[in-house]
């Protein structure tokens, strides 16, 4: 068969063949009336599937709205904006920490705490990190770090690590720098490879809380980079960043200014609290501690903004002098945020104090301890000038004039 200039198709044969007769006529025109029949059925149908595909694909595209939105920037005020996030085992204890500091875009940090720091707990003594919010809630946390460091904590947020993990909304892409390995039955195993891999909710929880077989300053190399991960899943997509807010009970201004200032930040600064290692007490085999020089260097040069008061701070121990459980936290609450370092806490030799004392250790201590009696409104001033003490600076110890259980 051969095609006319103009398309459709024509019979061919040789000259000379025998002409065809009125019923080949006929039967040929009925075919070619039935040929056309099915090709306009055939055309029409395919236009109307054209138009509707067409029109669902123009609705679509009209309609199409973005997967994600990134996140609207509230920039801190001069004095900066700190976020502490705290993120634990189903137990309560806490597994990863880190303290969000933001002064600008261009001036954000994203600072990791190992949970068996030996910390004072304001109010209940030296114990690790990793206790503070069973003790005390998400409050003595912020406190503690605030206490350790010098600091201003604007908020905090505690979350269950797996809850956190699945406010990010699926799978996300992660950067692990450093290994997961963990020991089993066959000796030790490659549970998380280093290199970039999508890694699931299960994932992040795991490479959050599980320390395996090294210290945890290699946990702290791997949680590093799933932080980093998660913020770069908040910083593509607001809605990631108002999940983590939710996840952790925070929906303060000065959280959302800190945390969506870091995770836009470019570079964010992720790095270590200075520890150096100590032999374990009791169950912990692990621990870290903060030098008190180490920890007022690194904030004057990673973020000075947040400072409560110059170093070096008075050191103060605080006695319980009433008998009853609790008293302690809130006045060190108080002083820890006037810029005060708590060092010890402990009850007093007798439990029968009706006023507070304030004892200065040495003369050049008295004006502190005159401005500690303004701070707490009540309390007696007393001058230790014989021994003073040379741990600590300044004693109070809480009568029952200040015997509000904390």
């Amino acid at each position: 068969m051969a095609r006319s200039r103009h398309g459709r198709r024509r019979r061919s044969g040789n000259i000379g063949q025998p002409a065809p007769t009125p019923r080949e006529i006929q039967r040929e025109a009925r075919s070619e009336a039935a040929r056309l029949a099915r090709r306009r059925i055939l055309f029409a149908t395919v236009a109307a599937v054209l138009i509707v595909v067409g029109t669902v694909s123009v609705a679509s595209w009209v309609n199409r709205t973005p997967d994600v939105s990134p996140p609207d920037v509230e920039s801190p005020p001069d004095s900066g904006a700190s976020l502490l996030l705290g993120l634990t085992d189903e137990g309560g204890s806490l597994v990863s920490i880190g303290l969000v500091a933001s002064h600008s875009v261009e001036e954000s940090r994203l600072v990791l705490f190992p949970p068996s720091l030996a910390v004072v707990l304001p109010g209940y003594g030296e114990r690790d990190l990793a206790d503070a919010v069973l003790f005390g809630g998400p409050d003595l946390l912020r406190l503690t770090i605030a206490n350790l460091l010098g600091i201003r904590v604007d908020s905090v947020g505690v979350a269950e690590v797996g809850a956190f993990a699945a406010s990010v909304g699926g799978p996300i892409s992660v950067d692990l720098t450093k290994p997961l390995i963990v020991s089993d039955a066959g000796g030790e195993t490659v549970a998380y490879g280093q290199g970039v891999a999508e890694r699931s909710i299960e994932d992040l929880t795991r490479l959050f809380s599980e320390q395996g077989t090294g210290d945890q300053l290699a946990l702290l190399v791997r949680q590093s980079s799933v932080w980093e991960a998660v913020f770069d899943a908040a910083a593509a997509d607001g809605a990631v960043l108002s999940g983590l807010l939710a996840s952790v009970e925070q929906s303060s201004d000065v959280a959302y200014q800190a945390l969506s200032t870091a995770v836009v930040a470019d570079p964010l600064l992720v790095s270590a609290v200075p520890t150096n290692r100590v032999v374990g007490v009791g169950p912990s085999t692990e621990r870290y501690t903060v030098s008190t020089e180490e920890g007022a260097a690194f904030v004057v040069e990673s973020f000075d903004y947040l400072q409560l008061a110059d170093e070096p701070r008075l050191r103060v121990e605080i006695l319980n002098g009433n008998g009853l459980v609790g008293t302690t936290a809130p006045v060190a609450r108080v002083l820890i945020e006037a810029g005060f370092r708590v060092v010890f806490t402990d009850n007093a030799d007798r439990q029968d104090y009706e006023t507070s004392r304030l004892i200065a250790q040495g003369s050049e201590n008295q004006s502190a301890a005159v401005a500690i009696q303004r701070l707490l409104g009540t309390g007696e001033v007393f001058l230790e000038q014989r021994q003073p003490s040379g741990v600590v600076d300044l004693t109070i110890i809480v009568g029952s004039d200040l015997a509000v259980q904390g």
